[in-house]
């Protein structure tokens, strides 16, 4: 070939491969087009899974508070960018698929951008990363720990929580009974570790340990349209609170209140689908601890009672429930236990919420755990808290700047909660129904329901059970299957307080309550626990027993008077009842053993270390035979009916013997104290039962005892010289002078008893340090000088007993008995309650300066026999105070007087000082005394009675006025509850010179008092620029006021000027309550009545010229005045009865305000037309587009013997009541036609009564919202 044919076949080729070559790779885009975008989305796909992986590192990372790596960063920025330009690549791809004809130059275009981006995400791809994505920071250490000045002192820790420094060793915690992951579902050990530490590859992501706890599934929500069908019986309430959103009316809560509207239909919808669990026992609970959640001043919760009572359970369905309704967004639970160790809380706590705490110490732990919580929405359950724990120590945001996180915690101790700083709410003990439901769930097969026979017998062990949820399950599952015969065998067991299987006793309820035992303090405290179970079961026990026992068994070693032991009893009793082993009672002064616990206690104090025997309330007739006693330290056969005592009980360890309440002891045996040298309490009380306690009540043989010898001693008691505490209450008793031989005795009680003269030899006893003669009615005789030599005497109580006092002046009458001045030579006398029939028996110089607590009657018997105060009782004095006397009233803070002259009230108040220490004054039939604050009270003292809370006025025949003159400064500043009745000549209570020194008053009672024109009289002079007069005024009670023609005495004036709206008068009154005032027109003054805020219950019975609750605005009132409105927003009852010539109830506006109104009842109204009348302004009405009045509260509303009454409310308007339960309507026959037209809407009306005609459920809601 030539070379120039080579040459241009080069030329030819290199033309080829510089323009065919090129070509067709631009080709190659059009006709590889569906191949490259297929690849390019596949790529995408890899590059997105990638993403994710490394996304999923970063949130753990930034999680757990690490500091996210650069590199890592910027490739995420790049596949971000990537990433929407592949969006838009494809958003153009799509649109070229849909034309008829391809468009290549665009097709080519996408091609090509297609491979080039292929190339860039395979660079995003094969660019490597570190494992680890990111670089751990310092924990923050600004964590608000609670200050020295906020955290409580040791002692006061030890006072509210038990400490357990003193216990050797502490029993574990039991196993919780929570529906957690069983041991068959449990990770093993190496799969923790792998779902918690980090992977050393990307094949995993650390997961939160799950709780288990089974809430609702977004399945098992209801939807929104159930939502509001949920809630149909508040939807116009929600509508209400919407529209007033949606208006001009936003407050600062409304965000609040929205979120709450639309989270209570759900709530709403979780207890129910939980009505069979302990959501529904402990409904109370639940509904305050819900209530608390949803606040946004959200404090903490404390969720108290005793063991077995079921607060783990409940704080468990509490989590379910907040969790579904969206409170907060994840649970968390971890187990405190009795010794806390934080470390390992802190790791509970961050495996729940996947957190890695990588700190050393304690403090960057709780740093890091701090800043975590504090943006989680999370409610914390610490279960199980037996101690005082710093929340900031562990790393747990508390307090109002951290309202995400919510903490919720479980103790059987209810000090414990106010010491951590949470609200502490109670689980209550089952009810009878309850108990008997849960107890039959548990004792049922699976297969049948329980036979007649053993149905019958639930009741049974239910009062054994006494409503604890632990008992009740346990009790149901150990009976479960059995036969009758096994049935009643339990059933006598348990009534004798023994545990009829080994189970039961040690492994579940006893178990349970002998960690609350051993978690007491000390070993003291534990003692006063099992002393309460000498007492028989449901004996409500007074503290002044357990305070006379306790100080007898010597448990206070370290107090010097019975005083001070009393005290420390009220202490004990209160750690008790604190740690839930004592139970309330709801009377002053008592406690309660629940049944359980108490047979726990018997079960403890039985064992050799205690040597307990309880037989208390057995029915025994006799003195168990074949008893050994020989190792007991305390027998209690109280409440039996044992009438013969043996012969030589050989007990010499026994220390208490409680043989009290039983039919009647015969004659005690020669020997029977001869082997019980160690006594320290005996107890031969008899049972006499609540007539002993009525002054009138009179022994008589045979009455309630079986026997009618008097009770004797035997000379064997001579050898209980170790006797500390000796009770004889009403105890039929002979010669009881043997007594005095009982050197050691410090407590003798005879309440009650038959004792007709105290033995000369009683005055041996010069240990007695307390002596309790109360309610001894035949008590005639104490020799003198026996008194003063009970020289240690500290107590002395006479209440209902001795009176006959030898005279001062040494006259025949009384010789030869005790004399007051005795009790001056008693050095440890500290409380006194003493009767005497004259003033004549006080010497001159009478007065008892060591004395704190006394109650002393002259000429009259005492309602009180135990004083807790400093009273005087004086009955129909006729001579003047002793000087001694005088300087005992000075500072006494209860007098009550009757039948007193002028005179001897001057001489009683005419002291140095003015009986500033006087707290409650009462006096009773006076007729001379007009103005009773001007005429007695001491003029020349600095101010008069400036302590005095309670003023009781009663039967002052010519009583004109309390006071008309000026009264100094600081005078009735305490007053807080003012009482007259029966004072028939009173024209004016409460006049301007008095009002305005009763800056404290809270309660204003005035009966029958048949003149009376006002009761308070406003004018201007009243008011002074600082000054809010009746500002804390709380309660108005008035009755039988005839004459009464307005309540407050206003001039016009104040009216015109708004004086009284401006100073909030009236502003916390919440009771008032007005019977038999026919005079009365009105009840507020109009302007005034704009105050009422707080205003909870309103009764207005038989005051028939009542026209008006609200009194008429006066001609010329400013428009600022008028323009004001009344409302009721805290009005919760209303009764309105037999008021004539009322016509109407409320206004519109008024009636608009009545949120809480719950009840309101009408009865005997002949001029009522309707409830709720439209008296605003044409202005107003014209502008008033809803016709829809809703009082969402209202629960009962009965009108009866209302005649003339049409309607609920003025015609055009409708009535929503979406809480009405009970609507009643009789003897009113002109509503017939409304009744036919339809009430209004009731959409959870349970019961309808239409005249004669009953309704209920379904049919009640027709009846009431129907229309013909």
């Amino acid at each position: 070939m030539q070379p120039w044919m080579t040459l241009g076949a080069s030329l030819v080729a290199k033309a080829v491969d510089y323009t065919v070559a090129p070509l067709g790779n631009q080709l190659r885009y059009l006709y590889q087009y569906n191949k490259n975008t297929d690849n390019l989305r596949k790529q995408a796909e890899r590059l997105q899974e990638k993403t994710q992986d490394i996304q999923a590192l970063v949130n753990y990372a930034k999680r757990n508070d690490r500091e996210i790596k650069s590199t890592v960063k910027n490739w995420l920025q790049e596949v971000d960018a990537i990433t929407a330009e592949i969006k838009s690549w494809d958003d153009k791809t799509q649109n070229l698929s849909k034309m008829c004809l391809p468009h290549l130059v665009s097709r080519y275009k996408q091609s090509k951008m297609a491979t080039k981006k292929i190339m860039t995400i395979q660079e995003l791809l094969g660019r490597t990363l570190t494992e680890d994505v990111s670089i751990p920071q310092a924990p923050p250490l600004n964590i608000p720990f609670i200050s020295d000045q906020e955290k409580p002192e040791k002692d006061q820790v030890i006072e509210m929580v038990a400490s357990s420094s003193s216990d050797v060793s502490i029993p574990q915690a039991l196993p919780l009974n929570i529906p957690f992951i069983s041991d068959q579902e449990k990770p093993e050990k190496d799969q923790v570790i792998e779902m918690v530490a980090s992977s050393s590859s990307d094949v995993s992501i650390p997961q939160a340990l799950p709780l288990n706890i089974p809430f609702i599934s977004d399945q098992e929500k209801p939807e929104e349209d159930q939502v509001i069908e949920m809630v149909a019986s508040s939807s116009s309430v929600v509508g209400q609170n919407v529209s007033r959103a949606n208006g001009a009316l936003l407050s600062a809560d409304d965000v609040s209140i929205k979120r709450r509207l639309t989270m209570d239909p759900i709530i709403a919808y979780q207890l129910r689908k939980n009505v069979a669990n302990i959501i529904h026992l402990q409904r109370e609970a639940v509904n305050q601890i819900i209530e608390e959640l949803k606040d946004d001043h959200y404090k903490g919760i404390g969720i108290y009672g005793m063991g077995g009572i079921g607060k783990t359970t409940l704080a468990v369905e509490v989590g379910k429930l907040a969790r579904d309704c969206g409170i907060v967004k994840e649970v968390i639970m971890v187990v405190v236990s009795q010794t806390p160790n934080i470390r390992k809380i802190q790791g509970q706590i961050a495996d729940m919420l996947n957190h890695r705490l990588e700190e050393e110490s304690t403090l960057g732990r709780a740093g890091r755990l701090y800043t975590r919580l504090s943006n989680e929405s999370v409610l914390l359950i610490l279960d199980d808290v037996w101690s005082y724990i710093d929340l900031a120590e562990i790393g747990i945001p508390h307090g109002d700047e951290h309202k995400a996180c919510r903490i919720m915690l479980t103790t059987r101790q209810k000090d414990l909660c106010t010491a951590i700083g949470t609200k502490g709410i109670p689980l209550k003990l089952l009810s009878e129904e309850e108990s008997s439901h849960l107890l039959r769930k548990y004792a049922c097969t699976s297969t049948s329901d329980l036979c007649p026979e053993l149905d019958s017998m639930v009741m049974n062990f239910v009062k054994e059970c006494q409503g604890l949820p632990l008992a009740l399950v346990t009790v149901g599952s150990a009976l479960r299957g059995k036969e009758q015969v096994e049935w009643e065998a339990a059933l006598q067991l348990l009534k004798k307080s023994q545990p009829f299987s080994p189970t039961y006793a040690s492994k579940t309820i006893f178990s349970c309550l002998d960690l609350s035992y051993n978690f007491l303090e000390n070993e003291e405290i534990r003692l006063c626990f099992l002393m309460c179970c000498l007492y028989p079961e449901d004996r409500e026990i007074s503290i002044e027993d357990l305070t006379r026992d306790w100080t007898g068994k010597g448990l206070f070693s370290d107090v010097d008077t019975i005083e001070e032991a009393r005290a420390r009893v009220c202490l004990r009793v209160g750690q008790l009842k604190s740690s839930c082993l004592l139970l309330d009672v709801g009377k002053e002064g008592f406690v309660k053993m629940h049944d359980v616990v108490r047979d726990f206690a018997i079960y403890i104090a039985s064992e050799e270390k205690h040597g307990f025997m309880v037989r208390a309330g057995h029915n025994l007739n006799k003195w168990p035979p074949r008893e050994s006693f020989s190792q007991k330290t305390a027998i209690s056969f109280m409440n039996n009916n044992i009438h013969v005592l043996p012969s030589d009980v050989h007990c010499p360890n026994l220390q208490i013997l409680h043989l009290g309440e039983n039919e009647g002891l015969e004659q005690i045996p020669v020997d029977f104290f001869i082997q019980m040298k160690m006594l320290q309490v005996l107890d031969l009380s008899e049972r006499v039962g609540i007539h002993s306690l009525n002054p009138l009540y009179q022994l008589v043989p045979n009455a309630t005892r079986k026997n009618t010898f008097p009770l004797s001693f035997p000379s064997s008691v001579e050898v209980l010289t170790n006797l500390r505490t000796l009770r004889l209450d009403h105890c039929k008793l002979a010669d009881v002078s043997i007594l005095g031989k009982l050197k050691g005795l410090e407590i003798l009680s005879l309440y009650g008893s038959s004792i007709t003269q105290l033995p000369n030899e009683f005055g041996d006893l010069v240990n007695l340090r307390l002596l309790d003669l109360s309610f001894c009615v035949y008590l005639q005789k104490i020799p003198e000088n026996l008194i003063s030599r009970l020289v240690q005497l500290e107590e002395l109580y006479m209440g209902w007993s001795f009176r006959l006092w030898q005279l001062a002046d040494g006259s025949a009458e009384g010789s030869g008995q005790a004399s007051l001045s005795e009790l001056m030579s008693l050095p440890q006398l500290n409380i006194l309650c003493v009767e005497v029939s004259t003033l004549l028996a006080f010497p001159e110089n009478f007065d008892l300066p060591s004395i704190h607590k006394f109650e002393i009657t002259v000429g009259y018997h005492s309602a009180i026999c135990y004083p807790n105060s400093r009273r005087f009782y004086l009955r129909e004095i006729k001579t003047g105070i002793p000087n001694g006397m005088k300087h005992m009233l000075q500072f006494s803070k209860e007098l009550t007087m009757f039948c007193a002259s002028k005179v001897i009230l001057k001489s009683i108040f005419d002291v140095e000082g003015g009986l500033n220490h006087l707290k409650t004054l009462e006096i009773t039939a006076n007729d001379e005394i007009t103005y009773f604050i001007d005429e007695v009270l001491h003029s020349d003292a600095p101010l008069v009675l400036g302590s005095l809370e309670k003023l009781h006025l009663r039967t002052f025949k010519k009583l004109f006025s309390l006071s008309v003159r000026p009264i100094k400064p600081g005078s009735f500043q305490n007053l807080r509850i003012l009482r007259v009745e029966n004072c028939h000549n009173l024209f004016f209570l409460i006049q301007t010179s008095l009002l305005q020194r009763l800056s404290s008053i809270e309660e204003v009672h005035v009966y029958s008092c048949n003149k009376l024109l006002d009761i308070f009289q406003l004018n201007e002079a009243a008011f002074d620029e600082e000054q809010k007069l009746l500002s804390t005024l709380k309660k108005i009670w008035l009755a039988r006021l005839p004459t009464l023609f307005e309540i407050w005495r206003v001039p016009k004036q104040l009216l015109l000027n708004a004086t009284l709206q401006n100073k909030q008068c009236f502003s916390n009154i919440t009771d008032v309550l007005i019977r038999y005032c026919d005079n009365l027109e009105y009840v507020f003054p109009s302007v005034a009545a704009q105050n009422l805020c707080q205003l909870d219950n309103l009764q207005i019975v038989e005051c028939h010229r009542l026209t008006r609750i609200i009194g008429e605005e006066p001609e010329g009132v400013s428009a600022n005045v008028q323009n004001g409105h009344v409302l009721f927003p805290n009005l919760r009852a209303v009764h309105i009865g037999s008021c004539r010539n009322l016509r109407n109830l409320f206004s519109i506006m008024t009636a608009r305000s009545l949120g809480k109104l719950e009840e309101l009842k009408v009865n005997d109204m002949p001029n009522l037309v309707e409830l709720i009348s439209n008296e605003e302004s044409e202005r107003e009405r014209e502008e008033e587009n809803d016709k829809i009045i809703v009082l969402p509260e209202l629960k009962v509303l009965r009108i009866t013997k209302s005649g003339n009454v049409e309607r609920l409310c003025t015609e055009a308007f409708f009535m929503d009541l979406p809480s009405l339960e009970e609507f009643v309507l009789l003897e009113c026959p002109k509503m017939a036609d409304t009744v036919k037209r339809g009430l209004g809407s009731a959409s959870n009306l349970l019961k309808a009564q239409i005249e004669e005609q009953s309704f209920f459920g379904t049919m009640a809601r027709e009846v009431f919202s129907r229309k013909v």
